[in-house]
């Protein structure tokens, strides 16, 4: 039922955020069985919520599996399975999180050409709802990737224009 999924979810968001590393392996079934529950249900954004739940899953464990290429890959995948759903209901917002999301599974995969343009697209997103303090984070995650790909020029550019918001 719903209420059983909004709470796996709110678990899932808990153990992945508050809990530590010991515990991130526990938020990946309860927000699988959220995206489940609200798939049958017909809660798209609710499950799109959940995809972007397990994708920082991913995201996290990658920073200490064995096959970081695996676990960002399956980040990508996931994020931009959430990123259509948020497209499917013209949710802006939660497209530019999934962008992020699946910028940042780019990175891990050292794919610094495509996490750029996904960052860029987060940005201008937030840049076009009036999200200023999201712009301005993900400018500042922009100047990052730009350094990761020894582009000195744009990352400071990225950097001044998030200082500047």
């Amino acid at each position: 039922n719903r209420g059983e999924a909004v709470i796996s979810l709110a678990i899932s968001e808990i153990v992945l955020e508050k809990m530590g590393s010991k515990h991130r392996n526990e938020a990946h079934p309860h927000a699988t069985k959220a995206v489940s529950i609200f798939r049958e249900l017909g809660e798209v954004k609710l499950e799109a919520t959940a995809l972007l739940v397990i994708a920082t899953a991913y995201i996290k464990q990658s920073a200490v599996a064995m096959d970081v290429n695996k676990e960002s890959q399956l980040a990508v995948d996931t994020a931009k399975d959430a990123m259509a759903l948020f497209r499917e209901i013209k949710d802006r917002r939660g497209e530019a999180l999934a962008l992020h999301a699946i910028s940042v599974g780019y990175i891990h995969l050292r794919e610094y050409r495509q996490a750029i343009q996904m960052c860029r697209q987060a940005v201008k997103i937030y840049k076009d709802i009036g999200a200023k303090k999201l712009e301005a984070f993900e400018r500042r995650v922009l100047a990052r990737w730009h350094l990761r790909k020894d582009e000195p020029d744009q990352a400071l550019q990225a950097a001044q224009e998030a200082y500047e918001l």
